[in-house]
């Protein structure tokens, strides 16, 4: 992909072995092995394509993951600073425990002080720069890494006081989310196929009224 190019990310698919995630005494040796596909091209230039990978931990099979991708041509961004942008206030975090996090830094659902009407729990996402994993590197938008937090935290909460771990989540992004706009998670448990003991949850993101990115988490009940 060219200097100058952005990949911007249409849907990203997870699905795990639940064993194959426990902790263990010494850090994980894990592999991805990486393969491309539905590679297109515009005159040339590369437009679009999807990445699948399977994930090996010490050569045991641990999940796959598919990620389809579009590539923008932006050589007028390359290398300029990006201007300062007014940020929304950060609602109160919720809860660390509600969402399956230690520290209150790592919460990303705020409260929302007067709900919408309607089914499901909602939370205002909390968009902060200054967290050096969710916002690894700079961003002039919110980082898919973060609303696929939001995603996890909010499946947590609406199945607490119950520990559940996502062993399978599948996410679009439909639009372009702004780091400058309120953006709203709202999550509501769904109604099973089978007789599964998984949770099954569908996480939705809205700002200013347009949804900008959805997904559906299945979450294993932990012991």
């Amino acid at each position: 992909m060219p200097d100058g190019h952005h990949a911007v990310i249409d849907a990203l698919d997870v699905e795990v072995v639940p064993g194959a995630l426990l902790l263990g005494r010494r850090p994980a040796d894990v592999r991805l092995e990486i393969s491309c596909r539905e590679v297109r091209y515009d005159q040339g230039r590369l437009s679009s394509l999807t990445l699948e990978a399977d994930f090996l931990r010490s050569d045991t099979f641990a999940g796959v993951g598919r990620v389809a991708l579009r590539v923008l041509d932006c050589p007028a961004e390359a290398g300029r600073a990006r201007a300062p942008r007014d940020l929304p206030t950060l609602p109160e975090p919720v809860l660390a425990a509600v969402v399956g996090r230690l520290h209150e830094h790592d919460v990303v659902l705020g409260v929302v002080k007067r709900p919408a009407a309607g089914a499901g729990q909602t939370w205002q996402l909390r968009i902060d720069p200054s967290h050096p994993v969710l916002f690894d590197h700079p961003a002039d938008h919110i980082p898919p890494m973060l609303l696929l937090e939001a995603a996890r935290q909010a499946a947590q909460a609406v199945c607490a006081p119950y520990r559940v771990l996502p062993v399978e989540v599948r996410s679009a992004h439909h639009a372009r989310a702004e780091l400058d706009l309120p953006c709203f998670v709202t999550a509501m448990k769904l109604p099973l196929q089978d007789a599964t003991e998984d949770a099954a949850v569908r996480v939705t993101a809205v700002q200013e009224g347009q949804l900008v990115f959805d997904s559906l988490v299945v979450a294993a009940f932990c012991d």
